[in-house]
């Protein structure tokens, strides 16, 4: 009896604690638009390519003025992102799952001011938002701007 409630109690305190991770996960994302808006106004906010090299080298194309810290990297990398302003994440994880898990490790370094970007890489390019990068003028892209604005917009909410 005293085996079955130890596990009882074991299986009742991971579920909780699975619960918070996944509440923790759902938090706020910042839409691509909103993102743009803040750039264009020149609000102070950073913003963190976290893409892997092997997600990085076929498109090698960053937002405007985002620092590349590939997740792997970020323990080592995690002083160079500012404590004082906004921080935006960027990965192409479906869903942003690397971006909200890294959001959460950076909320434990003392970054409060941090949230994932919906949709990520793949809808800020999409969208026809501006890209830069080292290696060369960024090629044109046929976007799907009224599509994804209105699922961006949708999901927001």
């Amino acid at each position: 009896m005293l085996l079955f409630g130890a596990f009882s109690a074991y299986l009742v305190r991971k579920h909780l604690h699975r619960q918070r991770f996944l509440r923790a996960l759902r938090m706020a994302r910042i839409i691509p638009t909103e993102l743009k808006q803040k750039l264009d106004m020149h609000e102070a906010v950073t913003i963190v390519d976290l893409r892997h090299s092997l997600d990085f080298l076929p498109e090698p194309y960053i937002i405007p003025g985002a620092i590349r810290i590939p997740m792997e990297n970020l323990d080592k990398q995690q002083s160079q992102i500012p404590r004082d302003r906004e921080v935006v994440l960027y990965c192409t994880c479906p869903n942003e799952a690397s971006s909200a898990m890294t959001a959460i490790k950076l909320r434990k370094f003392g970054i409060t001011r941090v949230r994932p970007l919906q949709g990520g890489f793949h809808t800020w390019r999409e969208l026809g938002l501006p890209l830069e990068s080292n290696f060369g003028p960024v090629p044109a892209q046929r976007t799907r701007t009224r599509e994804l604005l209105a699922n961006s917009v949708g999901k927001s909410s």
